[in-house]
């Protein structure tokens, strides 16, 4: 597993951002976070034990096949926030996050930009909306951000 597999990974299960920079500061990398096993932490650290646990029940080899076959079928390139491509004012806030998904050129991230931002479950109405918006802003040179929930 690359380093750049072990990010994806752990921004997928869910240990939040500010602590996945946290363990990787800490281990090294995001491969050795990983690799942590029950036996190697001092049980009288809980919260160390329960992320431990949550890395270690994650599915992580079975998720990375159908998020690598994601990625490449919907031609999507992943920076994370190691990479010299992060968006400089994205890396500035205190919980950054560890993995973007990028569609469309990536050079373009440092851009001017605006973010859409929507419901879960957007009304016909509001997709359109929102299409119409994205369309007319990035022919003025907006580079549209969206979280994509």
């Amino acid at each position: 597993m690359t380093e750049r597999e072990a990010l994806i990974v752990l921004n997928t299960i869910g240990l939040g951002n500010q602590r996945i920079k946290t363990l990787i500061e800490h281990f090294g990398s995001a491969k050795e976070v990983l690799a942590l096993e029950r036996s190697r932490i001092d049980l009288q650290r809980k919260e160390l034990a329960k992320i431990v646990a949550k890395i270690s029940a994650f599915p992580a080899n079975d998720f990375l096949a159908k998020e690598t076959s994601l990625i490449e079928k919907h031609n999507v390139e992943v920076i994370s926030y190691y990479d010299k491509k992060y968006p400089i004012s994205l890396s500035k806030i205190a919980d950054a996050p560890i993995i973007l998904y990028v569609k469309g050129d990536s050079g373009r991230l440092n851009d001017l930009s605006i973010a859409l931002v929507g419901s879960r479950r957007a009304s016909i109405y509001g997709l359109s909306s929102a299409e119409k918006f994205a369309g007319e802003l990035s022919k003025y040179g907006f580079t549209i951000v969206s979280g994509m929930a």
